[in-house]
């Protein structure tokens, strides 16, 4: 004859408040990590994209306020010619 093995019963309750507020602190402070981590990244394109002017003038504002499309990063990009260098 075969024996078979018999598990206790295991109760499971919903997660109290108490849960639910802890995972709601985590869930804030990790959003609060990526803002932290991404805003430089964000700072840094939104700055490459505006004029001189603009960057010394409202350095932390978001956008550049006349879209430059690559006028901005074509000096950077191009090439030298021959007769400069």
């Amino acid at each position: 004859m075969a024996r078979t093995l018999t598990l206790p019963a295991i109760q499971i309750r919903a997660p109290g408040r108490r849960v639910a507020l802890k995972n709601t602190l985590v869930h804030l402070v990790l959003l609060a990590s990526v803002v932290v981590v991404l805003l430089p990244y964000y700072l840094m394109i939104s700055t490459s994209l505006k004029p001189i002017q603009e960057i010394f003038t409202d350095p932390f504002s978001g956008s550049p306020r006349a879209w430059p499309g690559r006028t901005t990063w074509t000096p950077g990009t191009t090439r030298p010619s021959a007769a400069t260098s």
